[in-house]
């Protein structure tokens, strides 16, 4: 979690932790608690998720080359070349695959740094009215980034551009999620172990269909074919509109 949070300037804190695979929603409301995180998302299938996701993630092929030069050195329409010559080996890549020109959608990202810095940050690279990329609004959005990230920009600075990236996408239609009917009752209760303060108290044992809008308090435990998700007390459970589980600390009980 550090490792996308912290580790690039951002606030765990501001952020709900994703909890998938067949035992992430059993510690994730405890880690949660230990990044004093208050919202956890559980999405439908969690055990499967990874596959799931592999089935409807959008299609993309990148073209990317090294170009380390500043970029008020290397000019607009220098910089549309190399970005022309990405796109055309793009267009005979997703045309091996059987994909004509308007089958997918093509977008530019640099990734850029300040002079003497070690890493890049990636910003998408906007166009000027004359159609070439506007190295004034590449520059401005990578220091905007960087303060998004990092806390403080350097405009100062000369920003140069270490890679040069094309992408192709194809949008996959994702299919709409299906409400199960809320309701159901427990399946049964077990005492589980929350602490030495909460001791061991005797747990319902629910399936997802048990929960609805409503929020429901911990503790209590969600059993499915392919996951486990562990309300802890002082947290609660509820479906939001994409069916996905959501923890949230302190919320209705």
């Amino acid at each position: 979690v550090k490792a996308v949070s912290t580790y690039r300037g951002r606030d765990p804190r501001d952020f709900a932790l994703f909890a998938f695979g067949g035992n992430g929603p059993v510690v994730a409301a405890a880690i949660a608690d230990l990044l004093e995180m208050t919202t956890v998302v559980v999405p439908p299938n969690p055990g499967v998720f990874s596959a799931y996701g592999l089935l409807l993630s959008d299609i993309e092929q990148e073209a990317a080359r090294s170009h380390l030069a500043q970029l008020s050195e290397t000019g607009p329409a220098a910089l549309g070349a190399l970005y022309r010559e990405l796109e055309t080996g793009l267009a005979a890549d997703m045309a091996a695959e059987g994909y004509a020109a308007g089958d997918y959608a093509l977008r530019r990202l640099a990734e850029l740094r300040y002079e003497g810095q070690a890493h890049e940050l990636a910003v998408p690279v906007p166009e000027g009215p004359d159609g070439l990329p506007d190295t004034a609004a590449m520059a401005s959005a990578f220091g905007a980034e960087h303060e998004r990230t990092y806390g403080h920009r350097a405009d100062a600075v000369a920003v140069e551009s270490v890679t040069l990236r094309a992408v192709a996408t194809v949008a996959v239609d994702k299919p709409a999620p299906k409400p199960k009917p809320g309701g159901a009752t427990a399946r049964s209760a077990r005492p589980a172990f929350f602490g030495a303060a909460a001791g061991r108290p005797n747990v319902p044992v629910v399936p997802r269909e048990a929960l609805t809008a409503a929020p429901r308090g911990g503790p209590l435990i969600v059993e499915e074919y392919d996951a486990t998700c562990v309300v802890p007390p002082g947290w609660t459970a509820r479906l939001d509109a994409a069916q996905n589980i959501v923890l949230e600390k302190g919320g209705a009980k």
